[in-house]
């Protein structure tokens, strides 16, 4: 343990530069220059959310009961002022965290000796996690980090630590304070199944695959064709949208408004969102060889344009639950053991 963090509190002299970060903390392109017109534009659109958003949690029993009107403020982005306590009653972490209240002990789990074969890997994982971030320029935010995932790694000690939870981790922790953010990483895994993704084989990742490759198939068939043609599979792309719900792939303020409507509406809507990113490209996409096309994926960030325009794009696709569901069946069909 006192390797881990030894490791955690060194601090490299890159680290000690200074930078210009945006708004959220994360370092921006040298070429880069914050739009102070456009964050003041979306400055007011929070701000004149905050005491909508202050009633539906002050009321959560009665909003969450309207769930035509709660879907309509969640689509227009929640403010970060709410995002946290918003994340927490949308899941039931909160339900969870005072349900295990004398039964499991967060304290306790991190500092089990348990599963130490865990900690070198989490350690070696938390240095690559949101690289841009200044909180991870150094060792506070590693080790909140670090603490939450061992908890985990010790808590289900079947599925353990594997590669990629620490986005999802460290994207609860911009928001809550460790435990809350550990009892919220337990609901995601266990009641939104995303450990699935992490088991052995990738089963739940080897589904959403299948079940993405139909969707792209029914609802933008010349992008399949294409892609067809040029043997790119959507193992090639989307793996690394679907392992981290887009954390470690879009811009940090797009990512959270997905993870917004992803932790109400579930997997649909990031199929949605992952066919309006291909549809906004399609054009450029449908001309290019396989090997251009690999390259575009990779900086696929910079390829999405208007981000509240993607989103409603993205609403706006009636992609069937019916049919979700199906693909599913006929996918654990087709891989029964």
């Amino acid at each position: 343990m006192e390797l881990q963090e030894q490791e955690l509190e060194e601090v490299t002299e890159e680290s000690k530069k200074k930078y210009l970060f945006d708004r959220y903390g994360f370092l921006l392109p040298p070429e880069e220059e914050i739009d102070e017109k456009q964050e003041q534009k979306k400055r007011k659109k929070e701000i004149e959310s905050i005491d909508l958003w202050r009633e539906i949690i002050d009321n959560w029993k009665k909003f969450s009961k309207n769930s035509k009107l709660l879907k309509k403020r969640i689509h227009a982005g929640i403010p970060d002022r709410y995002r946290g306590i918003a994340w927490r009653l949308i899941t039931g972490s909160d339900l969870l965290q005072k349900a295990k209240e004398g039964e499991v002990e967060y304290g306790d789990l991190h500092v089990s000796n348990e599963n130490p074969e865990s900690e070198s890997v989490i350690v070696k994982d938390i240095n690559r996690t949101f690289p841009d971030h200044e909180n991870y320029k150094s060792g506070d935010e590693q080790k909140r980090l670090f603490r939450v995932l061992k908890a985990w790694s010790i808590y289900d000690q079947e599925v353990g630590y594997c590669q990629g939870m620490a986005f999802i981790a460290g994207l609860l922790l911009f928001y809550m304070e460790e435990q809350e953010a550990f009892w919220t990483f337990v609901v995601l895994m266990k009641d939104f199944h995303m450990s699935a993704l992490f088991r052995e084989g990738f089963p739940l990742l080897q589904q959403q695959l299948f079940q993405w490759d139909k969707v792209l198939k029914k609802y933008a068939t010349k992008l399949y064709k294409h892609f067809q043609n040029e043997s790119i599979m959507p193992s090639m792309y989307a793996s690394s949208w679907f392992l981290t719900i887009f954390a470690r792939v879009l811009p940090f303020p797009l990512v959270l408004r997905i993870w917004d409507i992803y932790l109400y509406e579930g997997m649909i809507f990031i199929f949605r969102i992952s066919l309006a990113i291909l549809k906004v490209n399609q054009k450029k996409l449908l001309s290019l060889p396989f090997e251009e096309i690999v390259l575009y994926f990779k900086d696929i960030e910079t390829k999405i344009g208007d981000w509240e325009k993607l989103l409603k794009s993205a609403a706006s696709f009636n992609i069937s639950y019916k049919l979700i569901e199906k693909w599913a069946d006929e996918w654990c069909l087709q891989n029964q053991k």
